[in-house]
């Protein structure tokens, strides 16, 4: 595998995938072993994969960025044997995490404040990005309607700031939460 170990996922107990540079790996038996799933897409190596999530162990999503186009967003439905490009978005922000639920929803963040928004199991997205320009890189929920997405923006210096934006609504409006923190949030949880 090439790259840094970038985004885990288990399902359950037995069914996981890790996403490493630009390859993605899959298990269905607890970690024991790992297979290699072939993303014929990924030909010149330039895609960083950033995350991967399952709304089952045939729906998932991979999400991170290409450094000559901007985003990539990809779908499985067999497991993660196989993953189709999805389009109908802007291209243009690097995509960093994915919260997805069994229901069919799911939010991915990126740069520029990017928030994507499924509700059919990634079939089509809906661009939420409410105005913030500070980089998502994290996204996640504590219930149904309560979520929560952090990042920051950058200077040269490595900080400007942090930000964190807030749903009380089931994602479907985020609010700045807390803007100006003295460094750049990296994971909510």
């Amino acid at each position: 595998a090439r790259g840094g170990y970038n985004s885990m996922f288990f399902l359950d107990n037995q069914y996981g995938w890790i996403v490493i540079g630009c390859e993605i790996f899959f298990t269905n038996n607890g970690g024991d072993t790992w297979q290699y799933s072939n993303i014929k897409e990924i030909s010149d190596r330039k895609d960083i994969l950033q995350s991967v999530n399952f709304f089952n162990k045939n729906d998932g999503i991979i999400a991170g960025s290409n450094r000559d186009n901007g985003s990539i967003l990809r779908r499985t439905t067999d497991g993660g044997k196989t993953w189709r490009n999805i389009t109908g978005f802007k291209h243009i922000y690097h995509l960093n995490d994915i919260y997805l639920k069994t229901n069919g929803e799911g939010w991915v963040v990126g740069e520029s404040g990017a928030i994507l928004y499924t509700k059919d199991y990634g079939k089509s997205w809906r661009d939420l990005t409410d105005g913030t320009t500070s980089d998502l890189t994290d996204v996640d929920f504590s219930d149904k309607n309560n979520g929560w997405a952090a990042g920051g923006t950058l200077s040269s210096e490595w900080r400007i700031g942090g930000t964190i934006l807030k749903t009380n609504d089931g994602g479907k409006n985020w609010t700045e939460s807390y803007y100006s923190l003295n460094t750049f949030l990296v994971c909510v949880k």
